[in-house]
């Protein structure tokens, strides 16, 4: 469906909605060290059938439409919220569609959850991530690999979440950070970048999580 193809009834006017998603993109861009002023030129929320996502606004580059699935209760509405400003904060132009931005995307909207005042959803959102990832079957060369512009692999979301644990422990949240605001020549997160930036023995040890 086109952005003009959209019901006016399907678009998303619930005020506190509206206002969450502003808090989202200023507390997101401030948690990484980012200056969003005059971003994005527009932003629309909209209800669909199917899974939450984001595009981008025909005409306007730095204009962002935000999926939220249709159902949804207040507290996965605002967690999918959170989940989808996380990207279009992090990589606005749409270049990044790697492992990396879904890694943050996760544990940025598990923490908005705390933060909003919702601890009890917080711990069955984060409980659920938990018991996935003792079980997922991807590997993590596989989730490197993986094209998410063709598809997302089953278990990605558990997978990234654990990663991201695991890399916390060694780095601490703040350097985890640094590797949301790093990117290569083509528009993606450069990984490799980051780990030369990290303490010898830091290096070594995000390598045996990541392999290489």
């Amino acid at each position: 469906m086109r952005f003009e193809e959209i019901p006016t009834s399907d678009l998303i006017t619930d005020s506190a909605l509206v206002a969450f998603c502003e808090h989202r993109v200023e507390r997101t861009a401030e948690e990484f060290g980012l200056d969003r002023s005059g971003w994005p030129s527009q932003l629309v929320l909209h209800w669909r059938d199917g899974a939450p996502g984001r595009s981008i606004i025909p005409g306007q580059p730095s204009g962002c439409l935000i999926h939220l699935s249709l159902g949804a209760d207040e507290y996965q509405a605002r967690y999918q919220l959170a989940h989808e400003v996380t990207h279009a904060v992090l990589c606005p132009n749409h270049t990044a569609f790697d492992w990396v931005e879904e890694m943050f995307a996760v544990h940025v909207s598990l923490r908005a959850l705390f933060e909003m005042g919702s601890p009890d959803y917080g711990v069955t959102a984060l409980e659920q991530l938990v018991a996935e990832a003792d079980t997922v079957a991807l590997a993590t060369q596989e989730m490197i690999d993986a094209d998410l512009e063709a598809d997302y692999p089953d278990d990605l979301y558990p997978k990234v979440f654990s990663v991201g644990v695991e890399l916390i422990e060694i780095v601490g949240w703040e350097q985890l950070k640094r590797l949301g605001c790093l990117f290569d020549e083509f528009g993606k997160h450069d990984v490799r970048a980051w780990v030369e930036e990290l303490d010898v023995d830091e290096q070594d040890a995000v390598r045996r999580v990541l392999g290489g």
